[in-house]
C-alpha cells in the first residue's frame, strides 16, 4: 500500500470513528457516565503510567486526573497509528482533539507521545525530563487517558492525552 493510500485509509478510520461516538456532551456529564459509555480495559503498563502521572502532580500539589476512557480510546487510534506508520507523531491532532470537544466536552486538549520504553517509569520519567512534555503532565488539566501497545518488535509506543472539561 503506497503513502497516499495509507493516509486515505487512516482518515477513514478516523472519521468513521468519530461518527460513531456522536452523544453530545450534554447528554454525558459525569466522569462515570462518560466511562460507562466507553468500555476500556487497561493493561497493567497503562495503569502505572497513569497513577505515576498521578503521583507525581500530587507531590507537585496539584489535583490528581480522572481516568477517562474516551480519552483512552482517543489515544488506542493514534497509537495503532504510530505503530503502523513506525513513527512517533502527533499526526491529526486537531482531529483527536475536535473530538474530545465534542465528545468530552473538553476545552483544552494536550498529548505525549512515546516509543520504545519498556517500564511506565522509564516513559514517564523521560516525559518529566523534556520540558514540553513536562508542561503537559503539570498542565490544568482535569482527566487523562493512555494508550500503549506494543509493536511486533515488543516495543511499546505510547500516547497519553490529557483534557481539562
Amino acid at each position: 500500500m503506497n503513502a497516499p493510500t495509507k493516509a486515505m485509509v487512516v482518515i477513514l478510520l478516523l472519521v468513521s470513528y468519530s461518527s460513531f461516538y456522536s452523544c453530545s456532551p450534554d447528554e454525558i456529564e459525569t466522569v462515570d457516565e462518560l466511562n460507562a459509555e466507553n468500555a476500556v480495559t487497561y493493561i497493567k503498563i497503562e495503569d502505572e503510567v497513569l497513577n505515576l502521572i498521578n503521583e507525581y502532580r500530587i507531590g507537585k500539589n496539584l489535583s490528581p486526573l480522572e481516568k477517562l476512557n474516551i480519552i483512552s480510546q482517543e489515544a488506542k487510534v493514534h497509537t495503532e497509528h504510530m505503530i503502523a506508520e513506525d513513527e512517533i507523531c502527533h499526526h491529526f491532532f486537531a482531529d483527536r482533539e475536535h473530538n474530545l470537544h465534542y465528545n468530552a466536552d473538553a476545552v483544552a486538549v494536550g498529548e505525549n507521545v512515546g516509543y520504545g520504553y519498556h517500564t511506565a517509569k522509564g516513559i514517564v520519567e523521560a516525559w518529566l525530563e523534556s520540558e514540553s512534555h513536562k508542561k503537559n503532565i503539570e498542565g490544568n488539566y482535569t482527566a487523562m487517558g493512555i494508550s500503549a501497545i506494543q509493536n511486533k518488535k515488543g516495543d511499546y509506543f505510547y500516547t497519553n492525552i490529557f483534557v481539562r472539561r
